[in-house]
Parts: C-alpha cells; sequence; structure tokens
C-alpha cells in the first residue's frame, strides 16, 4: 500500500507564520537559500516522529515561531482507502 502526504498545515513553524502548501503525489520544492524548503521537511520529519535532523530532542523548540510559545504541525496522508490518515504534534 502506498501512503502520500496530502496536506502539510504549518501555524508558526519556523519560517512560517500560516502556511499549508500545495502538495501532489509527487512534489517538487525549490526555491533560494533560507526559503524555507528545509523547514518543511523537517516540520514532514518533526509531524511524522516527533524529532527533526540535526537536533536533539530537548531543542525541538528551535522550530517556534519567534513572538510564539507553541507550534502545531497537521499532516493528512492518503491510505489507498477512503479514509486518510490524520496526524497532529504540538510542542
Amino acid at each position: 500500500m502506498s501512503h502520500y502526504v496530502t496536506r502539510l498545515t504549518l501555524p508558526d513553524f519556523g519560517r512560517y507564520a500560516d502556511a499549508t502548501p500545495h502538495l501532489a503525489k509527487v512534489t517538487v520544492v525549490a526555491g533560494p537559500n533560507l526559503s524555507g524548503k528545509t523547514t518543511l521537511v523537517r516540520a514532514l520529519e518533526f509531524a511524522l516522529t516527533g524529532r527533526a535532523a540535526g537536533l536533539a530532542a530537548n531543542e525541538s523548540r528551535a522550530f517556534v515561531r519567534d513572538g510564539r510559545d507553541r507550534l502545531r504541525v497537521e499532516v493528512t496522508l492518503s491510505t489507498g482507502s477512503e479514509q486518510p490518515l490524520e496526524v497532529a504534534r504540538t510542542l
């Protein structure tokens, strides 16, 4: 069974104040340096595993947007059935 991300919501995650990027079965993320490409990947990793590459578990708060006290990431995955899998993680 093939799973893929159909929706990613980033309210106050890293560089993003409130973002819901368009995702397809195959998505290419491109842009200039410091535009948030790595942040998208780390947001997915954080949502699905509770951690992000390059950060120790106690450093995850580094993704909390400046001036905010928490972050939330929401991911919806296609599961091949009519019912998608929704994952949300808050820190």
